[in-house]
């Protein structure tokens, strides 16, 4: 109509330029900005059109999301402790995202989806996901506060290296549920539950219905570990995770990891790190998931 009455009017074609669909005020330069590229392509479009800058661009409308088998790849990776390959994974996601008009909408809930269900596969309790963090995180929360894609590729690459770094710490635990008997199962997951607590095996026995021999031949002969050996290895391994946060002190951690004297954390570190905490932590700045 506007096209129409102008070229009436004033006896000169009009020629409009419309920019893509934007839904914050925010973006109106953006708009004006593309509006103008539409207009300077008149010389091949023609003078007197309405030219749409998705269309003279080659541009896509539609914002993909992650699918199940995406999710399901990367988690495998992240599980498995595979850094490139999660790094790969995410970062093609993001990559898909150039040259769109994007829903930021669409990737917040897709990566929402991604990191929760990454969550819920490596930690077995809120407790030690906030040890490993150095915070209580909250990924659903967290991404709906970014504002652009590059801001959610940032935050997505930290979050996973974050995990890596743990389940790389555990790697040489080589906890796989499916390899083990239903009751040594149920030990390593009370071991994962409770090591801040004080542990005893004879209380773990007696909660299983099993006589404490019994529960020591089976836990060795499965893991190759005794169950205080395991015990001592898995909170260490976390402990290592923990320092790199670089939101605790060692004194506190020791606590947080079910040692109650510094001292005896302190030469379980060296036993199985090789290095007493004060230099392990100082090997590696704080890093933080921002």
């Amino acid at each position: 109509d506007i096209s129409e009455y102008f070229s009436r009017t004033a006896d000169t074609a009009l020629t409009i330029g419309v920019s893509a669909t934007f839904r914050n005020l925010s973006s109106i330069h953006q708009a004006y900005t593309q509006a103008q590229k539409a207009v300077a392509a008149k010389s091949r479009a023609g003078s007197g059109k309405i030219i749409d800058y998705m269309e003279i661009s080659g541009l896509s409308t539609e914002t993909p999301a992650l699918s199940i088998a995406d999710i399901t790849e990367i988690i495998g990776s992240l599980v498995g402790g595979e850094e490139r390959q999660v790094k790969l994974a995410v970062n093609k996601y993001f990559d898909s995202l150039e040259n769109r008009i994007v829903d930021l909408q669409i990737v917040r809930s897709s990566i929402t989806e991604l990191t929760t269900a990454a969550l819920q596969r490596v930690f077995s309790n809120s407790y030690t996901l906030q040890l490993v963090f150095g915070r209580n995180i909250r990924p659903a929360s967290d991404i709906q506060e970014l504002s652009t894609t590059a801001e959610i590729r940032t935050y997505t690459l930290a979050f996973f290296e974050r995990i890596l770094l743990n389940v790389q710490c555990m790697k040489s635990l080589q906890i796989s549920l499916k390899q083990y008997s239903p009751i040594v199962n149920d030990a390593i997951a009370y071991i994962t539950a409770n090591y801040a607590k004080d542990i005893k095996i004879a209380n773990v026995a007696a909660q299983l219905h099993i006589s404490e021999s019994r529960l020591m031949h089976l836990f060795k002969h499965e893991t190759g570990k005794t169950f205080n050996n395991f015990l001592a290895e898995y909170r260490v391994r976390l402990a290592e995770t923990i320092m790199k946060s670089g939101h605790y002190k060692i004194y506190e951690i020791s606590d947080l990891v079910g040692y109650k004297n510094p001292i005896t954390f302190r030469k379980a570190f060296y036993k199985i790190v090789g290095s007493i905490p004060s230099k392990y932590k100082q090997q590696g700045a704080p890093d933080e998931l921002s």
